[in-house]
């Protein structure tokens, strides 16, 4: 049995309730308040010992939407609370009578939900405030307006929030609420308690130099869900080294990508996460220098790639590769050079051939030999990045992992692979988040047994890149706590004297009334 709710519209919620194939019946009732588990199951057996009015009760018989309105309690927080009914076997093993009062409650469900009546939705709007500072307070630790951000959230009565950080340009005319249902992170009970008690604050740290970032919280008050957003750009200059990942949508326009006489006469630095590590973080391989080829190919511009698979060969090395705007099976693809990996060895270590193959996300079982697996484009000036080919992912194999080995042992499973010319190399290796590295640390599991190859794809030639799925980055990482401001509050101290003065010349004592003294501190 599942149960789902809408939110509150124009005075109805919608209930779905899915029932599995041997639930004969769900016989439910509407209570009032967010009921425990603990108390809808009182109440199941209540609805059960027919203990809860008859008329209260109500019944369905197969999967299908409850519409719950005009409930006398009106606004408010209520509990739906069912009881499952099997099939008459389970409720007469040895035949006999079947009617449907005689069946043997099987289990329950509920579900609990906020209801707004006609005219009462102002009465419980979504109550949040937000925003995102520059500041320089953490300075002393590195963390400056160039690289954070101090976000501050304050509110009433929310439920939940699920949110996100992300550069402004990559979030773009997403439906933002539809967004972080499917992907948004939750806030802790802790964040949300400290949200309703007066003040959030942290700090965003991992941000890069001269940026806009967005937060964008979906907040959820028991009622109805809000949409919130903050944005604000950083100091100081951006550094693409310091990019956990890019996508396919970041690369340069074609006219901006690196020219075949770039490539080849650069010798570049390469950075890549070998998941094959200890603890997997994108770090320097070593260098990689392209070739031109001279074999002959009417369709291509074939190249070389030498340092990709990122270890040493006492043979060979090299990667067959091709220029992408010459190339006719690539023509619409923005980029600039994409290997090409055949069942034919690359090279030699310690006497056993070496293989180059590629790993889909959507299949890690299936090693693949194919053309054009990945795409290095440029993503700024002297840096290209390799994100999987846009035709490979509209035919459902998404390449992320380049895979060297021999018959016997893995060599290197590489990913976030990054080419950078050292004269415009500004260093930094950015940190990855920790669902990022925990992630890595699976697909090593999953890659480190040596395998054959066992399929070949097609190459889909295809100029539509609007059926490619792209999920911007969510920088929501490093939070830091933050100071939050204090309520000023006024101290005084009183003390009370009595002003005494004896008159000229005599011994009589003038007595005058009583002065104060105050201390006033602000903190």
């Amino acid at each position: 049995m599942a149960l789902t709710k809408s939110e509150p519209a124009d005075g109805v919620v919608e209930i779905g309730a899915t029932l599995s194939e041997d639930t004969r019946e769900f016989r439910y009732a509407i209570f009032t308040g967010n009921l425990s588990d603990g108390e809808a199951s009182l109440k199941a057996q209540e609805m059960a010992d027919g203990k809860i009015a008859a008329e209260l009760i109500k019944t369905i018989t197969a999967s299908g939407t409850i519409s719950v309105q005009d409930l006398e309690g009106g606004t408010g927080k209520y509990t739906l609370v069912g009881c499952i009914y099997g099939s008459d076997e389970e409720a007469n093993p040895e035949g006999g009578e079947t009617a449907s009062q005689n069946l043997k409650m099987q289990g329950y469900a509920s579900i609990s939900f906020g209801y707004i009546a006609k005219g009462d939705e102002d009465k419980v709007s979504v109550i949040l405030n937000i925003g995102l500072e520059a500041t320089n307070e953490f300075a002393g630790q590195g963390i400056t307006t160039d690289n954070a951000a101090k976000f501050w959230a304050y509110g009433e009565g929310i439920e939940s929030v699920k949110h996100g950080v992300f550069k402004t340009k990559d979030i773009q005319g997403l439906d933002m609420t539809a967004f972080l249902k499917e992907e948004g992170k939750d806030f802790t009970k802790e964040q949300l308690d400290a949200i309703n008690g007066g003040h959030y604050s942290v700090m965003l740290t991992g941000l890069n130099g001269d940026t806009e970032y967005t937060f964008a919280g979906l907040a959820y008050n028991g009622y109805a869900s809000k949409l919130f957003t903050a944005s604000i750009k950083t100091t100081g200059v951006y550094n693409p080294g310091l990019e956990s990942e890019f996508l396919y949508s970041d690369f340069l326009p074609q006219k901006e990508q690196p020219s075949k006489e770039y490539l080849i006469s650069t010798e570049w630095n390469y950075y890549a996460v070998n998941v094959m590590d200890e603890k997997p973080m994108r770090r320097k391989i070593g260098t990689v220098t392209i070739e031109d080829d001279p074999a002959d190919d009417s369709s291509a511009d074939l190249l070389t790639i030498t340092g990709l698979p990122g270890v040493e060969f006492d043979e060979g090395g090299r990667i067959p590769a091709v220029y992408v705007p010459s190339t006719a099976p690539l023509a619409g693809i923005t980029g600039a050079i994409s290997p090409l990996l055949s069942q034919t060895p690359i090279g030699v270590i310690n006497g056993e051939d070496i293989l180059a193959g590629c790993v889909s996300e959507e299949n890690p079982e299936a090693l693949y030999a194919v053309n054009y697996p990945f795409i290095g484009g440029a993503v700024a000036d002297g840096y290209i990045y390799f994100v999987p080919t846009p035709n490979y992912v509209e035919q459902g194999a998404t390449f992320r992992y380049l895979y060297t080995l021999s018959t016997t042992t893995p060599y290197s499973i590489l990913t976030d692979m990054l080419l950078v010319d050292p004269a415009k190399d500004m260093g930094g290796i950015p940190e990855l988040a920790a669902e990022r590295i925990a992630e890595l640390r699976r697909m090593a599991a999953e890659l480190r047994q040596p395998r054959n190859y066992v399929e070949r794809l097609e190459f889909s030639v295809s100029t539509e890149r609007s059926s490619v799925k792209t999920v911007p980055t969510d920088y929501a990482k490093g939070f830091l706590p933050a100071s939050a401001p204090e309520a000023k509050v006024v101290r005084a101290t009183v003390g009370f004297s009595d002003a005494v003065q004896r008159a000229n010349g005599s011994g009589s004592e003038l007595r005058f009334r009583k002065t104060a003294a105050a201390e006033i501190t602000l903190k």
